[in-house]
């Protein structure tokens, strides 16, 4: 199994990027959550929930629910 990184902002925890990467961890064991004061676009992150995924896919939507569907399809994809 591929390990798979999902990073993400403190400051966008709260948006539900935490929530989403912890169910992810908790389906797919080879998954690691590292957790970054700062991660990247700052346009996003008071806004919208997001994930970096294995250092270079950032996986940005409207709410928690919808983000988790796309770092799942994401993660489906051959290659990822």
């Amino acid at each position: 199994m591929k390990l798979v990184k999902l990073e993400l902002c403190t400051k966008n925890a709260p948006l539900g990027s935490r929530s989403v990467a912890q169910r992810v961890v908790a389906e797919q064991p080879q998954a690691a959550i590292r957790q970054w004061a700062r991660l990247g676009p700052c346009e996003h992150c008071a806004k919208r929930p997001f994930l970096l995924v294995n250092g270079v896919s950032y996986v940005i939507s409207d709410d928690a629910d919808a983000l988790y569907e796309k770092v799942c399809h994401l993660l489906s994809q051959p290659g990822e």
